[in-house]
C-alpha cells in the first residue's frame, strides 16, 4: 500500500456511485536532468499514481529498454560531456535537454483511463498536451499511434509501458531541438547523420518554429497543467516526501549503472532511424535511404528525435521493496558485482570489459540531486508480458 495521503472522489460508474482516488500532480519544474526520469520510474514502485511535469536542466541521451549501446558514439558524448541513461519502457535513442518540457503519467490497472482500447487511453491523455498547444495559439493533431503533430510535422513524442503493474505513459513538447546534435550523437557514417540531421529538420517541429519565439518553459509546464485539470478533472498536489526520495535514489542506482547502460541487447540487422510516425531513414548499400513505412523486421529498434515511442512492459519491485535490483536481468558487462557508480561515471559507460569491472570495483556510490495493466488492454498490447521481459 502507498504511504501517500489518498484523495477520493465520486464517479458514477454503470449506475451505481463509486470511489476513486485522485491522481496527484507533481509540478517539478527545472529538474536535474537525472530527476526528469527518476520520478515517473520511482512512483510506480511504491504503488503510487501521479503525473509529473518537469523539464531537464542539461543535454542528454536516453536509451529505450531494448536499443543496443552500439547506436550511440559514447567517443562524442564523452568530447561533448553528453551524459546517458537508460530508461525501463521501449522505444528508440532520444536527445533531450532544457528546451523540451516532459510529461509522464503513472496510473494503477484499475483506473478508468486505462478503459476500453489501446488508442483510447492514448487519446485521453494526449488531449491535455493538445489543449496546452491550443492555449498557445496551435491546433495539435494526433498521428496513431501516439504522434501529436501541428502542421504536418511532430512536435511532441509520446510512450507507454508497464513498470511495477502500473501503466505508464511519458511524452513531451519541443520548445526547440538542435537536429545536427543529436545526428552527431549516432555512432553511424557521415552521409548517414546528414542525412538524418536534414530529415529531422524537416519533420519535426517545435513552439519557436510554429510561433516564431520559444515560450518561457515555466509557461508551457503551466499550460500542461491545466490541460491535464481540464481533461480530467480536479487534481490533488503531490508530495515530495522523504519515502519518495529516499526511493528515487534507489531507483538511480539501477538506472545510472554501467551495468544497466551496457546490458547486452541484440543489434538490429540494418542501421535504421524513425523520424515520426510513417518517416524513416535507412542505411541500404551504404546510402541514405528515406522510407515511409515500418517493415517491422525482427530485432529492429527504432531510434528517433524527441520522447519515447514504443512500449516496453517491465516488471519490478512494488512498494516495501523498492532497495532491492529489480527482477529483469539482462546480461551485463560485470554482473554479479556492485555496480555503483557516479553520475558522471554511469553517464559515461565503459568501453571495455575491464573497464566495466573496474567501475563496478570501486566506482563511489550514485549522487542523485533532489529535484499500467487494468481492465482495459495492455498498452504493450495483447496479453501481460511475463516477469522480466519488456516489449517495445
Amino acid at each position: 500500500m502507498s504511504d501517500a495521503p489518498t484523495v477520493w472522489r465520486r464517479i458514477m460508474s454503470g449506475r451505481k456511485w463509486a470511489c476513486e482516488p485522485l491522481l496527484q500532480l507533481y509540478r517539478l519544474g527545472t529538474v536535474a536532468w537525472t530527476d526528469s526520469h527518476l520520478f515517473y520510474h520511482t512512483l510506480p514502485r511504491l504503488g503510487r499514481q501521479g503525473i509529473v511535469l518537469c523539464r531537464p536542466d542539461s543535454a542528454h541521451l536516453c536509451l529505450g529498454y531494448h536499443t543496443p549501446a552500439a547506436e550511440v558514439d559514447w567517443e562524442y558524448c564523452r568530447r561533448e560531456n553528453l551524459p546517458v541513461i537508460r530508461r525501463e519502457v521501449g522505444g528508440g535513442l532520444v536527445y533531450l535537454d532544457s528546451n523540451q518540457v516532459f510529461y509522464q503519467v503513472v496510473v494503477a490497472p484499475s483506473s478508468p483511463l486505462t478503459r476500453g482500447r489501446r488508442e483510447d487511453f492514448y487519446r485521453r491523455l494526449l488531449e491535455p498536451a493538445k489543449l496546452a498547444l491550443a492555449e498557445l495559439g496551435l491546433r495539435g493533431e494526433v498521428r496513431a499511434p501516439c504522434d501529436l503533430w501541428v502542421g504536418g510535422r511532430k512536435i511532441s513524442g509520446n510512450g507507454a509501458g508497464e513498470i511495477a503493474g502500473h501503466w505508464v505513459f511519458v511524452g513531451n513538447i519541443l520548445l526547440d531541438f538542435p537536429p545536427a546534435r543529436m545526428a552527431q550523437a549516432l555512432d553511424a557514417p557521415d552521409h548517414f547523420r546528414e542525412a538524418a540531421g536534414r530529415m529531422m529538420d524537416d519533420h519535426l517541429t517545435s513552439l519557436r518554429r510554429e510561433l516564431g519565439r520559444a515560450p518561457a518553459p515555466e509557461a508551457v509546464l503551466e499550460a500542461l497543467a491545466r490541460g491535464f485539470q481540464a481533461a480530467l478533472g480536479p487534481l490533488a498536489d503531490g508530495e515530495l516526501n522523504e519515502t519518495l526520495q529516499r526511493a528515487k535514489e534507489d531507483v538511480a542506482r539501477r538506472l545510472l549503472s554501467p551495468g544497466w547502460l551496457r546490458a547486452s541487447r541484440p543489434n538490429p540487422r540494418e542501421r535504421k532511424l524513425k523520424i515520426m510516425e510513417g518517416v524513416y531513414l535507412r542505411e541500404v548499400a551504404g546510402k541514405a535511404v528515406t522510407s515511409t513505412e515500418d517493415r517491422g523486421d525482427a530485432g529492429d529498434h527504432a531510434s528517433q528525435a524527441g520522447e519515447t515511442e514504443g512500449f516496453g512492459c517491465v516488471h519490478a519491485p512494488v512498494a516495501g521493496s523498492v532497495a532491492q535490483a529489480s527482477p529483469v536481468k539482462p546480461r551485463t558487462v560485470g554482473e554479479g558485482k556492485e555496480q555503483t557508480s557516479s553520475v558522471a561515471q554511469a553517464a559515461m559507460p565503459p568501453r571495455t570489459v575491464a573497464d566495466a569491472q573496474s567501475a563496478a570495483n570501486g566506482g563511489s556510490r550514485a549522487i542523485t540531486e533532489q529535484g499500467g495493466v487494468g481492465t482495459g488492454t495492455n498498452p504493450a498490447g495483447g496479453k501481460r508480458q511475463g516477469e522480466g521481459r519488456a516489449c517495445g
